[in-house]
């Protein structure tokens, strides 16, 4: 698509911006450099020069979000808080599943979930909490819906790979028959990060390395796919 200036405006301050709205980007491409995605583009100003512009983005995704509860159980839901524990090469140690052979292993090591879709759930009227939907990391400030199959994330002192999307089981009706539409649809199925619901039910993540979390540990990407 065409990019805009608004496209950039979180990059510029009030000078910046009067010099630039004016201009329309024609075409651009990703390059990855460590953490940071950098955009580069070219700019047509006035319709007869070409300015390169570079500036750092990551579809929208804030670069730091919090861990703000670690949640184990001994299989099933929920999942109670602790305040400290250790990610290692199948989950966080203490946790199992009551179903192994559909949850967990070295593939679905840890789910994530975002704090905010469990607040709006539980505003919505479903009597849910943090831990409640099975997830071992429950995290505040990172968009979900800009998060890839592949990215990278540092949490706490692991760095873990997102695997797959979570999808909703039939244990999740105990909050409500119509909370799994309200998590997935099929679009998310078919892998169209694009559907409103992305991220919503969570995802699955591999451990790339092992470490500590804690309680308030930041939770950040490291590495994103394009």
């Amino acid at each position: 698509r065409r990019l805009g200036v608004s496209d950039f405006e979180p990059r510029m301050n009030t000078d910046q911006h009067r010099q630039e709205k004016n201009l329309v980007f024609d075409f651009g491409f990703l390059i990855r450099v460590d953490s940071w995605l950098c955009f580069l583009v070219a700019a047509e100003a006035g319709g007869n020069s070409l300015e390169w512009w570079r500036g750092a983005v990551s579809r929208r995704v804030p670069m730091q979000g919090t861990i703000i509860q670690i949640n184990v159980s001994q299989g099933g839901l929920p999942k109670r808080p602790i305040a400290q524990g250790r990610i290692g090469a199948i989950g966080l140690e203490g946790d199992a599943q009551a179903h192994p052979q559909i949850h967990g292993g070295p593939r679905k090591a840890v789910l994530l979930i975002a704090a905010e879709v469990v607040d709006e759930l539980a505003a919505r009227g479903y009597p849910v909490f943090y831990g409640a939907l099975g997830e071992n990391l429950t995290m505040r400030g990172l968009d979900v819906r800009g998060l890839r199959i592949g990215d990278r994330l540092r949490a706490g002192g692991a760095i873990i790979e997102i695997t797959q999307v979570r999808v909703p089981c039939g244990q999740l009706d105990v909050y409500g028959e119509s909370l799994k539409g309200d998590l997935y649809d099929a679009r998310v199925k078919a892998g169209d990060s694009g559907s409103p619901r992305w991220g919503r039910s969570g995802f699955y993540t591999s451990v790339v390395e092992a470490g500590a979390v804690a309680t308030g540990d930041i939770i950040t990407p490291v590495a994103q796919h394009a």
